[in-house]
């Protein structure tokens, strides 16, 4: 063989080798898990003022969240008291209604609240590290990761808890106002 063709041969092998390495990466998740109803917390009926802070402006809105073994609900208003979106997750299907203009995430919303909401067990159940997951769990505080860096921090605080969304790139603050045990 000649030396060009040997070159030819082990560039060509060498890339093939790379093709096959690179498919054997775990993906990077880029969307969180909306986790079973049944794995939640003991029933309660949340009523909480929530700020959030993104793209330079800031929203503040009354969330009254009930959640139960087989389904999570969640409503959403204006500091007017304007609805402006509900969930209901059965754990098969998510139903949202957007009432307002902007472009809200209900998916999102709803597995944020249950990453901080629910035990750890069933975070290290649905964020699996053979799927890209990490989870550091800490007593004030939670954070989600993936080979991209912190996904998700929620932190604990007297009467309430901070979320920082990195990908999607904002801030929330959440007071919670009253807590009813169902």
């Amino acid at each position: 063989m000649s030396s060009l063709v040997k070159t030819i041969v082990w560039v060509s092998l060498f890339c093939l080798a790379g093709c096959s390495a690179t498919q054997l990466a775990v993906p990077v998740p880029e969307r969180l898990q909306l986790l079973p109803p049944g794995q939640g917390p003991a029933a309660v009926l949340l009523k909480q003022r929530v700020t959030m802070e993104a793209w330079g402006q800031q929203y503040q809105f009354l969330a009254v969240t009930r959640l139960e073994a087989g389904r999570s609900q969640l409503v959403a208003l204006l500091p007017t008291g304007q609805p402006l979106l509900s969930l209901d997750y059965d754990g098969k299907a998510l139903k949202q209604e957007n009432l307002s203009s902007m472009d809200i995430r209900g998916e999102d919303i709803l597995s944020i609240m249950q990453f901080a909401l629910w035990p750890e067990i069933s975070i290290s159940l649905n964020y699996p590290p053979e799927e890209g997951w990490q989870v550091e769990m800490k007593p004030q505080e939670r954070v989600l990761l993936n080979d991209s860096g912190a996904v998700l921090k929620v932190r604990y605080e007297k009467k309430g808890m901070t979320v920082e969304n990195y990908l999607r790139n904002y801030r929330v603050e959440i007071q919670t106002l009253e807590k009813t045990e169902l």
